[in-house]
């Protein structure tokens, strides 16, 4: 069972498996897919509701809805899920998070995404393939999120650190195309999701993700790292940069930047 990165030469042995499910992540697509999966609609199915001015950009669905989500496409407690997107995993970690902090840890990001799958020649379709309602049942990680209130306290903990996964560009108030308002949280560091990746678009070697984040890590549960982003997704990314390379796993600030400027503005 995998449950941080996959390779796609591994997903190629384990397509015809009936205990192996697929979820297509990608934002832009035609019906064309890895073989045999199952689209994913983000901003219905991954998205709460969100609320102007008290909550993020991509609030969590409430935890009975994404269960319901989850048994429709057919996840068990004992499957192997494989999820995907575009190329970086990117928008697919935030799936593969979601699983994990409801307790499933059998699920992984493929490495490469659909980019690498297709430029591959390894099996695609036009349908996905159909699975029986499962009878997936929750176990909530609750000490996984971090809320506001976490991060403020953070900001006067040495002990603590909280990284922001977006561009450096971002990060530094000098470029800001989707929020209202620019910069970053106070007392944050910047570790780019993009560098988790190489120029290939696959996944750095363990060590050198290792050497990356370990210096941030604190696995002292009560002072663990906070990992945010601009609205609770290409964050997961970097929480499943931590998982690959074995470190801690750190806590999500869900709402992130774009409910942190709610008092800004």
């Amino acid at each position: 069972m995998r449950n941080n990165v996959i390779d796609a030469f591994e997903l190629r042995n384990l397509i015809d498996q009936d205990s192996v499910i697929i979820l297509d992540c990608r934002r832009e697509r035609n019906e064309e897919r890895i073989e045999g999966a199952q689209f994913v609609d983000f901003e219905i199915e991954l998205t709460g509701q969100i609320i102007k001015g008290i909550t993020g950009r991509h609030p969590l669905p409430r935890i009975d809805e994404f269960v319901k989500t989850c048994r429709k496409w057919g996840i068990g407690n004992d499957q192997q899920v494989v999820v995907y997107d575009e190329s970086t995993g990117a928008w697919a970690s935030r799936l593969w998070w979601m699983l994990r902090w409801l307790g499933h840890d059998s699920v992984a990001v493929l490495n490469g995404g659909w980019n690498y799958w297709k430029a591959q020649d390894f099996p695609i379709s036009e349908k996905p393939k159909v699975h029986p309602e499962s009878d997936f049942i929750p176990s909530e990680n609750k000490d996984w999120i971090a809320t506001r209130s976490d991060v403020i306290q953070a900001q006067n903990n040495n002990k603590q650190m909280i990284v922001d996964a977006r561009a450096a560009k971002r990060y530094r108030g000098e470029h800001e195309p989707i929020d209202p308002v620019a910069g970053h949280i106070p007392t944050a560091i910047n570790l780019p999701f993009v560098e988790n990746m190489n120029e290939s678009g696959l996944w750095r070697e363990k060590i050198e993700i290792k050497q990356r984040f370990e210096p941030v890590m604190n696995s002292d549960k009560e002072n663990r790292t906070i990992m945010y982003c601009g609205s609770g997704v290409t964050a997961c990314h970097n929480i499943l940069a931590t998982q690959f390379a074995e470190l801690p796993i750190p806590r999500l600030y869900v709402g992130s930047w774009s409910d942190w400027i709610n008092t800004l503005q």
